[in-house]
């Protein structure tokens, strides 16, 4: 058996066409995968951008809250120690009147005492006793 030469040839041209078609078909389906994946991607760092955006206000908004709560925090201590300072004061001047009413309670004692004992004196005089 022989072959024919011309035959082969067009039978090799036919397979490199074929093979070309392949090749350009193949590329072209590369090429279209490339920009569905770049307009993937563009779409995909977007999201990304608006993503880290939001987070990034939701930062600021944390970060202000978290200082009004710290000033919130400080503000309180300080009107606890106020009210700590101001109850010691109170304390200290409850004692001095709790002083100043025993006291005045024992002068009231004695002078009422005195006060008695004068007028049995007074009421033995008027009864023209000693």
């Amino acid at each position: 058996m022989s072959l024919n030469p011309m035959s082969a040839k067009q039978n090799a041209l036919r397979q490199l066409a074929t093979l070309r078609e392949q090749e350009v078909r193949a590329r072209r389906t590369a090429l279209y995968q490339l920009k569905s994946n770049e307009s993937q991607l563009l779409s995909a760092q977007s999201q990304i951008a608006s993503e880290l955006a939001q987070l990034a206000a939701q930062r600021e908004v944390c970060t202000v809250d978290a200082e009004i709560a710290i000033a919130d925090v400080q503000s309180i201590e300080s009107i606890e120690q106020a009210l700590q300072s101001d109850l010691q004061k109170l304390a200290e001047r409850h004692a001095r009147l709790q002083q100043h009413l025993e006291a005045a309670y024992q002068s009231y004692t004695h002078a009422k005492r005195d006060a008695d004992l004068t007028a049995a004196l007074c009421r033995r005089r008027m009864a023209g006793r000693p």
